[in-house]
Order: structure tokens, then C-alpha cells, then sequence
């Protein structure tokens, strides 16, 4: 069962969906943020927040194979934001 903290949240009718997962650490942040990436429709965007090093290392060397790519990246002192766009489906 998934909880409202779960969910992306969405940013106005056509804005992208947000994922705070500051919170979370190790391959669990990575496995979540794929998983809500993979949710959106094709061409769908996902705005990212995350503090844990690892997740700002590898997550845009993990978006291709996910048929995805990186928008924007941006450094907030605290934590980083990553805007993903969804690939089409094969």
C-alpha cells in the first residue's frame, strides 16, 4: 500500500511531478525515483530532490538505460534537484 508521502506531487496542470526523497539513502532512493519516473506517461516530467551523494553521482548515468534523460540539475547547498523527462516507450 502506498502512502501520499509515496506520491509525486503534482505542480499545476501541465507543470512536472515532484519527488522529495531527500529523505531517503542508497540504492532505496535510486529504486523509488525509477519507479515514479516510470509511472509518468511518455514525455512526462519528474522534478527530483535528493541529498544522499550516491543518488547525485548515479542517477544521470541511470536515465538512459531507463529511456530517459536529464533536463536540468541544479545545486541548492542542502541538496540537489534533478528534472527528468520520461522516454517514450519502445
Amino acid at each position: 500500500m502506498q502512502t501520499q508521502k509515496d506520491q509525486p506531487q503534482v505542480q499545476g496542470p501541465s507543470g512536472p511531478r515532484r519527488l522529495d526523497a531527500r529523505t531517503w539513502s542508497g540504492p532505496w532512493c535510486l529504486l523509488k525515483i525509477i519507479s515514479h519516473l516510470k509511472r509518468l506517461p511518455p514525455g512526462g516530467r519528474l522534478e527530483v530532490w535528493v541529498k544522499d551523494p550516491m543518488a547525485v553521482a548515479v542517477l544521470p548515468r541511470l536515465l538512459p538505460a531507463n529511456d530517459s534523460r536529464l533536463v536540468q540539475t541544479r545545486d541548492h547547498g542542502g541538496y540537489h534537484s534533478f528534472l527528468i523527462q520520461r522516454g517514450r516507450d519502445k
